[in-house]
């Protein structure tokens, strides 16, 4: 009879090593795929009860995921802000193709004129400190600027940017030249208003110059009647008291007389 053949040394340690490499193997394959992605968290879930591999339970995910706050979490991802890229980030890719003035630029005024240029509504995104964050489902236009393709799409959104800046000097001078016309046209209005109200006043006036001259007469008239009035009762009382002074003098002259 032929020996038993001799077993491995170290049998349970090779499995344990195959076991534990398949799991490292599998954990690097789940982080290469998350890697992948633009994952904003991991939420883990129990797929069913009885742990079968690649079988989901719909209502038994679906209650994990509603007593877990997953949907409270997807409402106020929608309404806020989830995907976030730094100002450094397009700031580094964009500016050596961009004109010199919007290249000297801050970090996040360059943002906002690049975003702007590309026609991104403004309620889609907010500006940070150091981030520019974008509303649910911006993330395709963000792969798109800080993707690998970045270098393809460059000329064409430095085009963009620099048409923007060509159609905001534009509305400049648009609005400034509209200014200028309105200052112009209030300032003529002005000047009409002016010469109509002197206009007026001398109308006025030279309506009003009769009536002037009469009420000055008048009171010329009445002048001298009060003078003419005043002369006649000093006249008067001067008279009356001259005739008195003689009767005096009389009397007097008489008095004297009977005595001598």
């Amino acid at each position: 009879a032929e020996p038993p053949a001799e077993k491995p040394a170290g049998g349970s340690k090779a499995r344990f090593s195959s076991v534990s490499g398949h799991f490292v193997n599998q954990l690097k394959n789940l982080v290469d795929t998350l890697k992948s992605t633009t994952s904003h968290f991991v939420r883990c879930v129990n797929p069913n009860k009885t742990k079968t591999p690649n079988a989901f339970t719909g209502g038994h995910v679906l209650h994990q995921l509603r007593c877990s706050g997953m949907m409270e979490a997807l409402r106020l991802m929608h309404a806020g802000f989830p995907t976030r890229c730094p100002y450094d980030d397009l700031y580094g890719r964009y500016k050596d193709m961009m004109p010199r003035s919007v290249a000297m630029l801050d970090s996040p005024s360059f943002c906002e004129i690049l975003l702007m240029a590309l026609g991104l509504d403004k309620a889609d995104y907010q500006l940070g400190i150091t981030k520019v964050f974008f509303r649910a489902g911006k993330l395709a236009f963000l792969d798109r600027l800080t993707g690998s393709e970045y270098k393809e799409l460059a000329p064409d959104i430095a085009n963009k940017v620099r048409v923007w800046l060509i159609k905001k000097r534009w509305r400049r001078h648009t609005i400034a030249v509209c200014c200028f016309l309105r200052l112009r046209r209030a300032l003529f209005a002005l000047r009409l208003i002016n010469q109509f109200v002197s206009a007026v006043e001398f109308m006025t006036l030279m309506a009003n110059r009769p009536k002037l001259s009469l009420k000055r007469a008048r009171q010329i008239r009445q002048r001298n009647a009060a003078n003419t009035c005043q002369r006649f009762a000093k006249g008067f009382i001067e008279s009356s008291r001259y005739i008195k002074l003689q009767r005096s003098l009389r009397v007097a002259q008489r008095v004297y007389r009977g005595h001598m």
